[in-house]
């Protein structure tokens, strides 16, 4: 009855290793920069796009201070819009704001970074909960007895 009984020493958990500890909080701190970073990213994305962009604007020129608003032929074209552009074959008569100073360019510019900053955030929360019930106890033992 006595050979199946342990010691009170040999039920205790080994101390983990330093470099385990090191590779952990390595880990854990990458993971979680890159879940506040991405946040980070959505955040100046939505600021930059709402709040930032207030360049109503639809004529497609880059002037931003043209106010010459009258309906005649300013630039000899034979059409009454006032822009330099004289090929016809140019059909684009959508009213997207073309010229770049809506902000958008920013934000698709930002969308591989976010792809990746969610992928990261997404590792993040699905391994750190693991890791932290699996492992708590052993880190947390570590740094009492340290």
């Amino acid at each position: 009855m006595r050979q199946h009984t342990r010691s009170l020493s040999q039920m205790k958990m080994k101390r983990p290793s330093v470099l385990y500890i090191y590779i952990y909080i390595y880990i854990y701190i990458y993971f979680f920069f890159f879940a506040v970073l991405s946040v980070v990213v959505v955040v100046v994305d939505v600021v930059v796009v709402v709040v930032v962009d207030d360049d109503d604007d639809d004529d497609d020129d880059d002037d931003d201070d043209d106010d010459d608003d009258d309906d005649d032929d300013d630039d000899g074209d034979g059409d009454d819009d006032d822009d330099d552009d004289d090929d016809d074959d140019n059909d684009d008569d959508d009213d997207d704001d073309d010229d770049g100073g809506g902000g958008g360019g920013i934000f698709v510019n930002a969308t591989l970074l976010n792809g990746f900053l969610f992928v990261s955030l997404i590792v993040f929360l699905s391994v750190s909960p693991s890791l932290a019930v699996i492992r708590i106890k052993s880190f947390m033992r570590f740094f009492v007895l340290a």
